[in-house]
């Protein structure tokens, strides 16, 4: 679905390898794998604000700091971003660059759960996704059950 929603888009690259690992993967082993690949580029990992408030409970967070600068996604105009969660897990000179990197966005109303949810209950998810998506989420028959039960058969959560 990712290919779908980027096609016709240059400058996009879609990569599956966390998917063909077959089991729990961690952001930390895909950048290191990234960082052995490409050892002159410098990594950002765009995570939403919420993500660094969970950033302790990631597999080795001080690490991931150390491999990637941290983008993080400001939804809405309220929310104000914690950098001090980072505070023992980074430097004052990476806060820096993380707070340096923060990317704002306006507030979207639309969720991952509430897309299913939609599919679920047959409502439209049209204006929600790429038509391309839509189309393929519709002729693959995806999500018809409940996105509690999806989310019980089998998410993959980062935190170690």
């Amino acid at each position: 679905m990712v290919r779908l929603a980027v096609s016709g888009c240059e400058g996009y690259l879609v990569d599956d390898r966390e998917l063909r690992r077959g089991s729990v993967s961690y952001t930390v082993d895909t950048l290191q794998q990234l960082m052995t690949e490409f050892p002159d580029a410098e990594l950002h990992l765009i995570i939403g604000s919420d993500s660094l408030a969970s950033m302790r409970e990631w597999k080795n967070p001080e690490r991931l700091l150390e491999l990637a600068t941290v983008a993080v996604l400001q939804r809405g105009a309220d929310d104000v971003i914690d950098f001090d969660d980072l505070l023992g897990l980074a430097s004052e000179e990476q806060i820096a660059k993380i707070r340096a990197c923060q990317v704002p966005m306006p507030l979207i109303e639309v969720s991952s759960r509430q897309l299913r949810k939609r599919v679920a209950e047959g409502r439209s998810i049209r204006f929600r996704t790429p038509r391309s998506v839509e189309a393929y989420i519709r002729a693959e028959k995806l999500y018809l059950q409940s996105p509690e039960a999806q989310v019980d058969a089998g998410s993959v959560k980062e935190p170690a």
